[in-house]
């Protein structure tokens, strides 16, 4: 991590990346790891300026970029999940760099390219048979992470690399670089993903809410017991209201009967009283 980074460190890791010969320059400043990552350009290019060796103007600029480009890789490599993912590559392959899988993945993720240092792309430049430019590589101080940003001009201008045919192979390879460092960081950015912890599941709140038709089952049976006894109940006083009232019509209607025959009867003694 930077944050242990002494000023020896800085010193060390700035001959990684062929910065070397400012090691002394940021030595006499006390540049340490926390101290590395707050300097802005102006300080750099004061630290530049302040470098014993000679450096070729052209060199200059390529330089700055170098420097920006291992800063920015120095800060993607202390992130929690992109240290899972080398320590689990690391792990994968025996802790070589060499790896002994035949996974096609494994062969091109052992390391991330932007990871590399100005050794590291010398290695590269023999095993695409362009060791001529070793060289000139390690003068530009181009390390892994500014490898995959140079441009056409750059190789051309920067570098001196006259070849048309050198530089369109060049390109290539570096393209082939770009996609693994593409797919590494896909690894480190899913990873980082599931170092994420879950947010807490929701509560659930149920609620046992009792309303005044809420009974239970037996209070439901006696309640349906009491309907049918009051049904019943209703049922017999509509019968007694239907037949009563019927027995009463007729009790009126046999009594209307007995009237109309007693008055016929007192109505024929009174003509044979008269014959």
């Amino acid at each position: 991590a930077h944050h242990a980074m002494r000023t020896a460190d800085v010193g060390s890791w700035l001959a990684k990346h062929g910065l070397g010969r400012y090691r002394a320059a940021f030595a006499a400043c006390a540049v340490d790891g926390d101290l590395l990552l707050l300097l802005d350009d102006v300080h750099v290019q004061y630290l530049v300026a302040l470098a014993d060796d000679a450096v070729a103007e052209e060199l200059v600029p390529l330089h700055l970029r170098s420097f920006a480009h291992a800063r920015a890789q120095l800060r993607r490599s202390d992130g929690e999940s992109y240290r899972a993912v080398c320590e689990s590559l690391k792990h994968e392959h025996g802790g070589s760099e060499v790896s002994s899988t035949s996974s096609a993945m494994g062969e091109r993720l052992r390391t991330d390219p932007r990871d590399w240092t100005i050794a590291r792309v010398g290695k590269w430049l023999a095993k695409i048979r362009l060791p001529q430019l070793k060289a000139r590589f390690f003068e530009a101080a181009i390390h892994g992470a500014l490898l995959l940003h140079l441009s056409d001009e750059d190789l051309e201008q920067a570098l001196h690399v006259d070849n048309e045919l050198h530089r369109i192979k060049l390109k290539k390879q570096i393209l082939r670089l770009t996609a693994q460092a593409d797919e590494f960081q896909s690894l480190v950015d899913a990873t980082a993903a599931s170092l994420v912890s879950p947010s807490p599941p929701r509560r659930t709140v149920s609620l046992n809410i009792q309303t005044t038709d809420s009974h239970s089952p037996n209070e439901l049976d006696n309640h349906d017991q009491d309907d049918a006894s009051a049904s019943s109940s209703v049922s017999s006083s509509a019968d007694n209201m239907f037949f009563g009232s019927k027995r009463h019509s007729q009790h009126i209607h046999v009594k209307k009967g007995e009237d109309r025959h007693s008055h016929q009867h007192r109505r024929h003694h009174r003509k044979r009283g008269h014959t």
